[in-house]
């Protein structure tokens, strides 16, 4: 019986890990896509390059001020349920984005993706 716990809890701790990663390397990778296309951003949308940084900038900006809450996060609630919120929050940010038609909504969308990806 023993042995049966300790290889469910070792799957279970795997099983969230490489989620963690994925999750991790999906959040990462859109902030390097966004990094490769604020020229095409730039040309869309009609802004200069000072505005069109500020997609970059304001999801780090975001991110960062998120991380100080995720400690807290993950202590007062449910791990699983709140990985499942962010991961949704990360969702809504992404299809804002997909939609957008100014860049505003566009810089709204990368905002809401910064509140998943800081913590």
């Amino acid at each position: 019986m023993l042995i049966l716990t300790i290889n469910s809890s070792v799957k279970k701790r795997n099983f969230m890990l490489a989620v963690l990663l994925i999750g991790a390397f999906t959040m990462l990778l859109t902030e390097t896509f966004f990094n490769n296309g604020i020229p095409t951003i730039i040309s869309v949308y009609h802004v200069t390059q000072a505005t069109a940084q500020w997609i970059s900038t304001g999801y780090q900006l975001v991110a960062g001020l998120m991380i100080p809450l995720s400690a807290w996060m993950f202590h007062k609630f449910n791990t699983r349920h709140t990985v499942i919120v962010l991961a949704s929050i990360f969702l809504v940010g992404s299809i804002i984005g997909f939609f957008a038609n100014s860049f505003i909504l566009l810089l709204l969308g990368r905002l809401i993706q910064a509140i998943a990806a800081g913590q």
